[in-house]
């Protein structure tokens, strides 16, 4: 009868190492895949931006009346986004940015070229709270999936349509 005893005493001591093993193995793979999934969505919203700064530099290298339209996803990994162009201001180049909706913030440096609005477009002003100055950037409306950008020769214009 120990015999027996013992036999089910140690079956349990082995399951027992053994389910603490695949517990261990269970948490440190979830937390390798959690982190890898952060920084591939980290990985695709940087190259989704991309696209914003390339157009305004193929607009702007097009040269006078060159007119391009991007069109874009509404949704970013099924969330709203914003982008802004910050035109060079203060000893500050230009930029544009891509801003999710956990705050993330990617630049992307843009030609130096003044901007100009036009429909659909908000422009908004940011004054620095450490120094006061302050500059002008404009907002696109991601919801609307296009931008068109103008080139007149000495300004972009900013548009879109279906505001």
């Amino acid at each position: 009868m120990k015999r027996k005893g013992q036999a089910a005493m140690e079956f349990f001591v082995y399951l027992s190492i053994f389910l603490a093993a695949l517990l261990a193995s269970y948490v440190t793979i979830t937390f390798i895949q959690n982190s890898e999934l952060e920084a591939k969505k980290s990985d695709y919203a940087f190259s989704f931006g991309e696209q914003f700064s390339s157009a305004f530099d193929l607009a702007a290298k097009g040269g006078e009346n060159f007119n391009y339209t991007v069109r874009f996803n509404r949704l970013l990994l099924a969330n709203p986004y914003t982008v802004q162009f910050k035109p060079a201001a203060h000893g500050f180049p230009a930029f544009a940015y891509l801003v999710t909706p956990d705050n993330a913030t990617y630049s992307y440096p843009i030609i130096s070229i003044n901007i100009k609005h036009s429909t659909c477009i908000l422009k908004k002003t940011f004054t620095d709270p450490h120094s006061g100055d302050s500059w002008d950037y404009y907002q696109i409306n991601s919801s609307l999936g296009m931008l068109n950008l103008y080139n007149d020769g000495e300004n972009i214009t900013l548009s879109q349509t279906g505001c």
